[in-house]
């Protein structure tokens, strides 16, 4: 319970000590400063006192007064500062966040206004030097807005094409657009802030990607994996690497109920601790893949940190990624309509992978992206 007293620091000096002799004797427990010290109302061993507590039958004031003290009207603080401005974030104590200044976040809107207008009035053109100072009032912002960098990287992309530098223009194009939306509507991005210490995790979750498939796991106990098609197994492994990240995620979409979950990822790819780390990277097709996966985390509401593990902690997921599956076989597609032809037609393909299933619905060996469910045997 802090508050502020009105004492010369010469006159402080000398009734300091019985004004804290009092106090200790009647249970407070203080620590002395020359205007200002705090102290606790006697309450029993280990419970905290109630601001009802402290100030019930004024005991205080009647302690102070009788040494001939009194309360500094202006200077008493009863609740002391829960936000703190600093260096353009507000540091809330009672959320324990960190978000962004009113002035600061109105400053940023009005820019991305301006940027708006003019690209929809100039056929997507803007001044170079306004997006330039745009990202630079923006960049910072990542302490209080975690997918700063995210709503950033394609405004960045804009700026290195050299097409329109000579007349001090940059195109943009439609994803920029939809980013400058976002920031546009930056007051419910402010609002979530960011903690200063992140929170510890509610699962974790392992992930590898090989060119003949992928495997992850959830918590340790809970498998699921698939197999790269044709086109995708000649992908860069960086690609496939953060393309299994998104896939897993669908795979474990019945345990990500919780609200605002926070899971960790294993992986030993540090490319791909850094691009989710980040949330951001030069490759665009790393960033159509960012985006996917993005798109889920929102969905699913799961904010997902990732870290860098040796490959001998993931070996179940690595061997989900690399093991061939024998029993794995299917119909012909024209065997399989002609079949269908005869009969009506099928609604779930049991015992099928996502890439050899014949129908929407599909049940699988391990849990798999967009499947149904697992051990086919239980339903039926």
């Amino acid at each position: 319970m802090p508050f502020g007293l009105a004492v010369a620091p010469n006159l402080w000096k000398k009734v300091r000590r019985p004004v804290l002799a009092d106090l200790r004797r009647t249970g407070f427990l203080v620590i002395a400063y020359v205007d200002v010290f705090g102290g606790e109302a006697p309450t029993h061993s280990k419970y905290g006192a109630t601001k009802a507590e402290a100030v019930a039958g004024d005991m205080l004031r009647r302690l102070l007064a009788s040494h001939g003290l009194t309360f500094h009207r202006k200077k008493r603080v009863w609740d002391g500062t829960t936000c703190l401005p600093l260096l353009g974030f507000l540091v809330g104590t009672r959320r324990r966040m960190l978000s962004l200044q009113p002035s600061r976040t109105r400053e940023i809107i009005g820019m991305a206004d301006q940027l708006l207008v003019e690209a929809k009035t100039h056929s997507l053109l803007v001044r170079h030097s306004a997006l330039r100072s745009f990202t630079s009032a923006t960049a910072y912002t990542h302490l209080a807005v975690p997918l700063s960098h995210f709503y950033l990287i394609s405004l960045y992309a804009a700026m290195r094409d050299d097409e329109y530098r000579g007349r001090g223009s940059v195109r943009i194009g439609p994803q920029a657009m939809k980013d400058l939306a976002l920031w546009q509507n930056l007051t419910p991005l402010s609002e979530i802030g960011r903690p200063p210490w992140q929170r510890p995790p509610d699962a974790t979750m392992t992930k590898k990607a090989s060119s003949y498939g992928w495997g992850a796991t959830w918590d340790g106990t809970v498998p699921a994996r698939g197999f790269q098609d044709a086109p995708c197994s000649h992908l860069h492994i960086n690609l496939l690497q953060v393309g299994a990240v998104r896939l897993g995620l669908l795979s474990f979409a019945d345990f990500l109920k919780q609200t605002q979950m926070v899971a960790l990822l294993c992986t030993d790819s540090r490319v791909t601790m850094g691009v989710m780390n980040a949330g951001s990277y030069r490759s665009f097709a790393l960033m159509s893949e960012l985006r996917r996966r993005q798109n889920i985390c929102l969905s699913m509401r799961v904010t997902l940190r990732a870290e860098h593990v040796p490959s001998a902690l993931i070996f179940w997921a690595d061997r989900l990624s690399r093991t061939s599956d024998s029993t794995d076989w299917t119909l012909w597609r024209s065997t399989f309509l002609k079949l269908e032809a005869h009969h009506r037609p099928y609604t779930i393909d049991v015992l099928a992978t996502a890439e050899n299933k014949q129908c929407g619905r599909f049940l699988s060996k391990f849990l798999s992206a967009g499947g149904t469910g697992v051990d086919a045997m239980k339903f039926y």
